[in-house]
């Protein structure tokens, strides 16, 4: 029978018109029923309506449930009539049990309707199940409206919900049976899961809860799946990042509006708001993370594996790094540190968080590498000698050396390789890797300033030489260099062959040695320039000075030209010793020479004014020198 078909009927009834009059009397109706005689007939007439209503409700659902959203309307109507029937029949029995309560007739009448009631609740129930089953959202709002009418929706969802948490008990179990890890499994939640946000969090947290419980139950019982759990935690967290996404795919965003229905029924706030129950929310007050609780439960398992990780990462180094020796590791000892953070860092990659928190780990691990190399350093008087062949401390520090670019080298590369890690995780290893490069530096600083302070003592000895010669006769050969240069340059050339050789990081190496070649062309042209006395055949031979210093201190530079301002005064200072003190370059020569002098007088003055003022009783003893020397230039 069509919906239209029963509505009419319905409506042309004489007596079932009368309860969808608005202005229908409830008490008024009871007393002419029983003034009538007529309650028999009445609860009859009433039992044939309701009957109706049953059978089209059940023709409905059963024979056209896919059809049930497109006839949203009609169901609405339909229930609309059911309630207005069950509500108005319910306050006429009401009613009546003031009047002839006992009477046989009504209380077989009263046992009829509570078994319609029961039919109902019974049919609402299989309609529930049918929806959950099939994720069918029409049929599960259709049903928990009927239970609503009825007064029991609380109960009804309370009875679900605990019978879902039982299923899915039952399922954790399963799971986590050890006879049969041996067959797929696959954790699932129940899909009767409340999308409502109220009843969301609540629900998932008890689902949390027992899933921390029972993991940690089955772990503490089975020594197999706590060493499964933990040492393939990196698996199991992808098989949560999977739910997760699964879970998102329900994704739901409600407008929660209040009203009569929607107050009643989820208990909501009177406002209107929109929140989506499946992602966090970025506001500050949020106080539920559902991804957060869910990956808690593997808290005890990502915990053990992140300590087993470290120790990974820890044991090649202090394999290789023991009290019993000082030699630095081999390469292919190195090779094994890098393979285990390769392995790591590759293995993590399948969740951002655990990338980053074992990048953490490979920032500890380098640090411990960084700390084992610097005990093997050499950093005595055995490191910064540049008398002799290189020493055994010598050799280690270059051996060390070698070892952490190694290291630096294989570790750049992986990082750089690295696709599916995040940045955050990429980051925080090569600020790790500063530390790398801070320590090589260390291990040749002795090594650079011994060199430095032996260059400057050899330039000092072109004072002790004398440069005052005449111009030589055209039968003598053009003017040699001066010793202190040959010495310079057999120094240099035995510094880059007997130390600097041993490095393999040889652009390390130029770039650190490079401010020492800068410092020996500018030591070797200010002390150049202070040369007294200085004749034709002294200038010539300066001259080759300067010309044989471009190629003494090569070995220390990719190019001479690299070494910037440094190299270009050098070259300027060639030029002008080249120059009579009749042309204008030699007037410059000594002009420059002249400010200079003026400038060291005029600091010895403010020197001996200062003194006076503080009425001191002597001068440095540097002070009588400097002014001697002093007078003997401006003669």
């Amino acid at each position: 029978m069509a919906d239209n078909d029963v509505w009419q009927l319905i409506n042309n009834d004489d007596l079932f018109k009368q309860f969808l009059n608005e202005n229908f009397d409830v008490k008024e109706h009871a007393n002419k029923v029983i003034q009538g005689m007529a309650i028999s007939q009445q609860l009859g007439k009433l039992a044939e309506g309701i009957s109706l209503l049953d059978k089209e409700i059940h023709s409905q659902i059963v024979d056209h449930h896919e059809d049930l959203l497109s006839q949203a309307t009609s169901v609405e109507t339909l229930e609309g009539v059911l309630q207005m029937m069950q509500t108005r029949t319910q306050s006429l029995l009401s009613a009546m049990d003031s009047g002839p309560i006992g009477v046989e007739v009504i209380e077989t009448d009263r046992r009829f309707i509570k078994q319609a009631r029961k039919d109902i609740e019974m049919q609402a129930q299989k309609m529930l199940e049918q929806g959950m089953e099939t994720q069918n959202q029409t049929q599960v709002a259709t049903s928990l409206q009927v239970f609503h009418n009825l007064g029991v929706l609380a109960t009804v969802v309370e009875r679900v919900v605990e019978s879902c948490y039982k299923n899915l008990h039952r399922s954790i179990r399963s799971c986590m049976d050890v006879t049969a890890l041996t067959q797929q499994q696959s954790l699932g939640t129940s899909k009767a899961l409340s999308r409502e946000p109220k009843y969301y969090s609540n629900i998932l947290g008890n689902v949390t809860k027992m899933l921390t419980q029972e993991f940690r139950d089955a772990s503490e019982s089975s020594s197999f799946l706590k060493q499964a759990f933990e040492g393939e935690y990196p698996k199991l967290l992808r098989l949560y990042s999977d739910l997760w996404r699964r879970l998102q795919q329900f994704s739901l965003t409600v407008n929660v509006t209040a009203s009569s229905g929607a107050s009643d029924l989820l208990s909501l706030e009177d406002t209107t708001k929109e929140e989506d129950i499946f992602i966090p929310s970025d506001k500050t007050n949020h106080a539920y993370d559902s991804e957060k609780a869910l990956r808690d439960t593997l808290g005890d398992f990502e915990n053990a594996y992140l300590s087993r990780s470290l120790s990974r990462l820890f044991d090649p180094i202090n394999l290789v790094y023991t009290s019993n020796t000082c030699d630095p590791p081999t390469s292919e000892e190195v090779e094994t540190i890098i393979k285990t953070i390769s392995s790591e860092l590759h293995v993590a990659s399948v969740d951002t968080k655990l990338s980053v928190t074992i990048a953490k780990n490979v920032s500890k691990t380098i640090q411990l590498l960084c700390v084992k190399s610097e005990q093997l350093l050499c950093t005595d008087s055995e490191a910064s000698q540049v008398i002799g062949p290189p020493t055994q401390g010598q050799l280690r520090n270059a051996a060390t050396v070698n070892v952490l670019f190694q290291f630096h080298q294989a570790i750049l590369k992986l990082v750089t390789g690295l696709n599916s890690t995040p940045d955050e995780a990429k980051e925080c290893v090569m600020a790790s890797l500063e530390q790398v490069v801070q320590l090589m530096g260390t291990a040749i600083t002795l090594l650079l300033s011994s060199i430095n302070d032996a260059l400057e003592a050899i330039i000092l000895t072109m004072h002790q030489e004398d440069f005052s010669s005449p111009a030589p006769t055209g039968n003598q050969a053009d003017a040699p260099c001066s010793l202190f240069m040959k010495e310079l340059q057999g120094f240099v050339s035995r510094c880059q062959t007997d130390y600097l050789s041993h490095f393999l990081c040889q652009d390390f190496i130029m770039d650190n040695i490079q401010p020492v070649a800068r410092r020996c062309v500018e030591l070797f042209v200010r002390h150049a320039s202070l040369i007294r006395p200085l004749g034709e055949g002294g200038k010539l031979r300066l001259a080759a000075d300067f010309a044989q210093m471009e190629m003494a201190i090569s070995p220390f530079c990719r190019r001479v030209a690299d070494l910037g301002r440094d190299y270009r005064i050098l070259r300027a200072f060639r030029y002008l010793t080249g120059q009579s003190v009749d042309t204008p370059s030699g007037s410059i020569i000594i002009q420059m020479r002249w400010i200079r002098l003026k400038l060291i007088k005029g600091a010895l003055e403010a020197y001996a004014k200062v003194v006076r003022q503080k009425q001191g009783k002597e001068y440095a003893a540097v002070y009588p020198i400097m002014l001697d020397l002093l007078q003997k230039g401006l003669q």
